[in-house]
């Protein structure tokens, strides 16, 4: 947990917190946010370690890595995901525990999200050495429950009175994970008599604590698919946002946190209530700083963290903001999402007439699946796979065409190819095009093609753009494939619904 004895009195005393009062940081766009999120990530890593528990400070943080796991891998940063679990290997405790950063004591919530961020990786890259350290961590979880099916930590010292014991509830969900995982029903046994104590006399329902505490137990509920729990849980705040139009720190006190702000977004956008999340996720977004990161807490009496840029807010930024798309995706685009199209229109030629002879065929952000529908009319002997970041929208596609939920920027493709991929209006979607196709690349087969067709930069301004829309540089899409060992030519003006300009371009990359 986290060194909760750091508080200071009213920070507004503070000549530079006078200033920070006055002027915004925030980004211009969600683009810029998350570009200068990703890079506070790079830049405070530590070397052979794990995330700072804050831009002071020299210490890399295990919780807090742990939970960042999913994260990097949700966005592809896969080589700082192995860096962290091969750090938080090297210091696991003997008992199967994690200590606070300065190795004093063992946690059970620290061990929690540790656990939660080494059953994601597992499941990327499986290993007995990573498998080993998950059982143990469970075992020494589970050597901490009583018979009622309270989970008491062995040491509550960095605690202090912010922090209240149903934190624990959002370290369940791992155990239920490894139970499926590994086979190991006792871990879902522990969790479901966690859970029915926990909720005896309402005691995870009340907001009596720092926000972003409690933001830990209502996303817990959600986590655990008890949507239900969660409701019940975020009732305290929903009223309070309802009456004041934001989220405090404190029921009682003006002042506003970051993480928990995001914390909550992301418990709203996993509950379906959308328009909530959208809300708290610009509240939030409105205290990101020029570095990319967020002070532990801001406003008049701000007592968390108030000078200090924490690495947990990036963490949750990042979360709300992946949750914000894919939600977004679901309510406005599924609807008016096109299922089809004709066998004429020059996206559909240019993609049949560079199909060749490949046998795998990839549509990434493939939608309900129309170029795949005419596609599988037209080479019937080929094998399809549809991706997109929306399950949802997967189930539109046609039977008999393989389904796999993912975003650009994190295919979760690890063991095949396939000897063509094609992407149709989609990277403009992507946040970070150069990742986007770094990852399109990556899926293709040796002497295998990459289409792509997508909307022109220089056309610009001819339609209306989501927030995190980026049309596309045809030329700069070049280089980069160039540089990833593919050779390229590109065609601009590509016919589309009767019109034929040049507002889109394709592109045909061979590996």
């Amino acid at each position: 947990m986290k060194n909760l004895r750091r508080k200071v009195g009213n920070t507004l005393k503070h000549p530079m917190n006078k200033i920070r009062a006055l002027v915004k940081d925030e980004p211009k766009s969600l683009v810029d946010s998350y570009i200068i999120a990703k890079k506070w990530i790079e830049r405070n890593t530590l070397p052979k370690s794990g995330i700072r528990i804050s831009h002071q400070s020299k210490y890399a943080y295990p919780e807090v890595s742990g939970y960042y796991i999913p994260t990097l891998l949700e966005w592809g940063m896969r080589d700082l995901a192995e860096q962290y679990v091969a750090w938080l290997l090297s210091v696991q405790n003997k008992d199967g525990s994690w200590s606070d950063p300065r190795g004093q004591a063992p946690y059970v919530f620290d061990t929690g999200q540790i656990l939660k961020g080494l059953i994601s990786f597992y499941k990327y890259k499986p290993s007995p050495e990573l498998k080993k350290s998950i059982l143990d961590a469970c075992n020494w979880i589970i050597s901490c429950q009583l018979s009622s099916g309270r989970i008491k930590t062995p040491n509550e010292g960095a605690w202090g009175d912010m922090v209240k014991e149903t934190v624990h509830l959002y370290a369940l969900s791992p155990l239920v994970d490894a139970a499926d995982i590994f086979d190991m029903p006792d871990y879902k046994i522990c969790a479901n008599a966690a859970l029915d104590y926990y909720q005896k006399e309402d005691l995870p329902f009340e907001f009596n604590q720092l926000a972003h505490f409690y933001a830990y137990v209502c996303e817990a509920f959600a986590d655990l698919n008890r949507h239900d729990l969660a409701v019940k849980a975020l009732e305290p705040m929903t009223k309070i946002i309802g009456a004041t139009k934001k989220s405090p720190a404190y029921a009682e006190k003006n002042f506003e946190c970051p993480t928990a702000i995001f914390q909550l977004a992301c418990a709203y956008y996993k509950i379906g209530w959308v328009e909530m999340g959208d809300r708290l996720f610009e509240q939030g977004r409105a205290h990101q700083r020029k570095t990319g990161g967020f002070y532990g807490s801001v406003g008049q009496g701000a007592d968390y963290f108030p000078s200090a840029e924490i690495s947990w807010p990036v963490k949750y930024f990042m979360d709300a903001l992946l949750l914000k798309v894919k939600t977004n995706f679901d309510r406005d685009f599924i609807p008016i999402a096109p299922d089809y199209i004709s066998a004429e229109d020059g996206r559909y030629i240019f993609i049949k007439d560079n199909i060749g002879k490949a046998e795998t065929i990839a549509d990434v952000g493939c939608g309900k699946g129309r170029f795949l529908k005419n596609l599988t009319h037209d080479f019937p002997d080929r094998v399809y796979t549809g991706i997109d970041i929306s399950e949802k929208i997967l189930g539109f596609v046609p039977d008999g065409i393989e389904k796999i939920p993912g975003g650009l920027l994190s295919l979760p493709i690890y063991n095949r190819k396939f000897d063509l991929v094609f992407c149709i209006e989609a990277i403009e979607h992507a946040l970070d095009m150069k990742q986007a196709l770094s990852e399109l690349a990556r899926i293709v087969a040796d002497r295998g093609k990459l289409i792509i067709i997508d909307k022109r930069l220089a056309r610009s301004g001819r339609m209306n753009l989501s927030p995190w829309e980026q049309w596309c540089d045809e030329k700069s899409f070049k280089n980069i494939l160039e540089s990833l060992g593919f050779k390229v030519s590109i065609q601009v003006g590509i016919p589309y619904d009767g019109k034929d300009d040049d507002v889109f371009f394709g592109i045909v990359a061979t590996k």
